[in-house]
Order: structure tokens, then sequence, then C-alpha cells
């Protein structure tokens, strides 16, 4: 009986899992007939663009977007069919849109990678005017996107396009150096998708999704028994980290600044028009993300502003490790991140009032099982005897107030693959010792 469960069980994942798939490639069928007929779009054909660029003297949009995902598809569907409010303004550009990221020049085209949707405006000549889209510390991918804020954005883009090559100085710190792999391929894990990259009608089991490049190269850095760095860790930091938030309806006005925080202290206030970071000419938030991203060591970034029409130059500081404040916990690639650290649990902090019920002070660890994995590798927190609702209160005999995120950051930079980490959860008012593999 046991064996003909399990059989029944296997057939109707099977058959939900063959489901999903043919939806998915119904998706990318209906989106390939709607552009490859489009005049205004060019789908999958990048050099075709930028040729176009050339010969037309347009700035060139590029949007990358993951066809299948859910997430930002109002949006995506907003910009692809040419809202009314964007429209004038796309007709301006020579527009591509890439839906793999397969062979996807990465000297070239890097983006958050934790969305599913992502703009670059460029001249024909590949320099960078500026990015659009990037992942929220929430569920909500649209939070930090809206039409009127990348209509604004677009507005500047074609603002720098119409200066160029004047400002080229201003543009030059927004292609990327030398990355450390050339193409997605080139990265141990995703070296299995070379024999589809000359495959003409691309099926969504042979695309590379965004998320896969930043899970292979942490993966990269795990194999070969390294500390993943905190900017790997930590990349595309969210402003918040530095203490303020940027209005999603423009492309870089400051909306609120967080009392005692870096921002506070440089003077940074709402309503300020944000010009250049680090002397990055900035026209969305992708773009200030992306200047702090790439700030390295430095202890402070001068911000350009406008305040009240007059121009203003602040020192942002950036304390060590400064990035570290951001929260990762919703990213798509922490699932992944959460399998090496934690064996497939999902954390969450216990409120004020669960702390005061197990008589837990705020200065101490609480984090809650909210959820054990089942499968495979993302089972190792089952198989290791955790339960969903405990609380951990020890990890690796630290018991500071961490965030899941401040759990995961330390096993993937103290811990190495093959350890074993103790932990000490509480379970029906028991302290019980368990032992967790880092894989």
């Amino acid at each position: 009986m046991r064996s003909f469960v399990l059989a029944v069980v296997c057939l109707v994942v099977s058959a939900t899992s063959i489901q999903a798939q043919d939806e998915r490639t119904k998706r990318l069928n209906e989106d390939r007939a709607t552009f490859e007929s489009s005049e205004q779009w060019y789908y999958n054909d990048l050099e075709r663009g930028f040729a176009e660029a050339r010969k037309s003297g347009k700035p060139l949009l590029v949007v990358l977007r993951c066809v299948p995902c859910e997430a930002c598809k109002v949006f995506d569907e907003q910009v692809a069919h040419e809202d009314p409010r964007i429209k004038p303004l796309l007709e301006q550009f020579v527009c591509v849109r890439v839906i793999k990221t397969n062979g996807l020049d990465l000297s070239l085209f890097q983006s958050d990678f934790d969305q599913s949707f992502a703009v670059f405006t460029l001249n024909a000549d590949r320099t960078i005017y500026g990015r659009y889209g990037t992942r929220p510390e929430t569920e909500s991918q649209e939070s930090e996107m809206s039409l009127e804020g990348f209509a604004d954005t677009l507005r500047q883009a074609l603002e720098l396009h119409a200066g160029y090559p004047g400002n080229r100085e201003r543009l030059a710190a927004k292609t990327p150096s030398k990355p450390r792999f050339a193409v997605p391929e080139d990265l141990p894990e995703l070296q299995k998708y070379r024999e589809f990259a000359k495959v003409e009608k691309l099926e969504m089991r042979m695309c590379i999704h965004c998320h896969q490049i930043r899970d292979a190269e942490r993966l990269d850095y795990r194999n070969r028994g390294e500390a993943i760095p905190l900017e790997t860790l930590f990349t595309w930091p969210a402003t918040t980290a530095l203490g303020f938030a940027l209005d999603p309806n423009t492309a870089a006005t400051v909306a609120d600044v967080t009392k005692d925080s870096a921002a506070e202290q440089a003077g940074l206030r709402p309503d300020d028009r944000l010009i250049a970071v680090d002397g990055q000419a900035v026209i969305s938030l992708a773009d200030v993300k992306w200047a702090l991203d790439h700030a390295g060591d430095k202890r402070e970034v001068a911000v350009e502003l406008e305040r009240d029409g007059m121009p203003l130059t602040l020192a942002l500081p950036l304390a060590k490790n400064w990035r570290a404040k951001s929260d990762i916990s919703s990213r798509v690639t922490t699932w992944d991140l959460r399998r090496m650290v934690t064996g497939g649990l999902v954390l969450e902090s216990l409120g004020e009032d669960a702390r005061r019920k197990l008589e837990l002070a705020d200065d101490v660890l609480a984090l809650r099982v909210k959820y054990v994995g089942q499968y495979n590798e993302h089972a190792a927190g089952k198989h290791a005897g955790f339960h969903e609702g405990d609380v951990i209160v020890e990890f690796d005999g630290v018991a500071r107030p961490w965030r899941e995120t401040d759990l995961i950051a330390y096993g993937l930079t103290e811990r190495r693959r093959g350890d074993s980490v103790d932990v000490t959860v509480l379970r029906d008012g028991e302290r019980l010792e368990l032992k967790l593999p880092m894989q």
C-alpha cells in the first residue's frame, strides 16, 4: 500500500510539473510570436539593434526579461506593449527585447540578476547611459518601479544621449570592469548550457535564468572552499542600508531619510534630486545601487544633487561592511544560500510578544523555523532533526540577535562546506542541541 501511495504521489507531481512546463512554453511561444512581427522591437537580436542604432543615431533600449516568471509581468506588458504614458519616449529609442541570458555579454550587461525584468539604455558604441529595475527588500519586485519613474528615467537617458560624447567621462564607470566570467556559460555550474548556445528556437528548459548567474557565481566560491565575499553576498545593496529611500515615481529623487543614519549624517533630505553618485551620472535607483555597489573600499562617496533648484555636493559616509545591513531574505537567490547554510530551513525573527512568552531578551538570538525543506539537499535541516516552529537561540556558539540574513552571511563567510555547526533550539519549552551540516 505504501508503495502504491508513493507511486500515485509521484505521478501527480510529475503531471503537475509537466503542466507547468507546458504553460511556460506556451508563454514563451506567445511572446516570440508577438515580438518577431513587431516593427518597434527587435527580438533576441542585439547585434541588429546596435546596427540600427548606429544607422539611425538613436540610443538603444534593451529589455532583459524572463518571460515565464510572474514577477513584473504586468509592468513588462505595459512596457512591451507601449503604454501611452511611455510610447512617445520609446519611439525615440531602438528597442530590443532579450528573453534569455545564454551567451549574454557580462562585460556589458550586468544587472541585479535577482529579478525577471531589467532595462539598459545605451549608445550605439555600447556606452551605458543607465539601468532600470532592481530587487527591493520586499516580496513585491514592483514596489520600486512605476511607469512614471520609468518615463523619467527614459527622458534623462535621452538628455544624456543628446549630450554625448561631451559627457563620456561621467558615464565611463557605468560599464563594468572585466568580469570574472565573460558569459554565463563560463561559470562552472552553467557550462552544461554550452550545447544550447546556437539553438535557434530556444526552449524554456535550455534557458539560463538571470538568478542562475548569481547562484552559479556564489556556488563557485563555495565549491572551491572559499568564503563568499560580502560584495557577492550583498550585491546591489539597498539604499536603506545607508538610511535613505528613493521615490519610485521619479528617476532618482529622495523620498525618505532615516534618523541617525549615514544619509542623515551626510545631509540628504527628502525631495533632493540625485544627479551623480561617486562621479557617475545617475538616472534611476538601479544606477544609484550600481554606483554604491562599485564603490569598493571607499569610506565615503560624493553625492551630487539638486535642492530647490540649486546644485549641491554631499559626502555620504560608508562604514565598514555597510552593505551587510541589507536584507536579502526575500531574494530569489537566497533559496540556494539557505540550502548551503540552513539545510533548507526558512527562518523568521520573533516579534516582541513571542519573545516575551519565551522569556527571551531583545539582545539575544531568536529565529523561528518557518519552513522545513523536504527534498534533496534542501531536506538536510529536516534530516538533522529540525521541526517547524523550533526557535533557534544559539548558532555555532553565537547568540547575537541576528536576522535570517545575518545567520546566512555568517555561515557563508565563517564556515565551509563539510563543516558541522552546533545549533540550540527551543521546542515545547525544552532546549535541544542539534547539529546542522554546512553544504
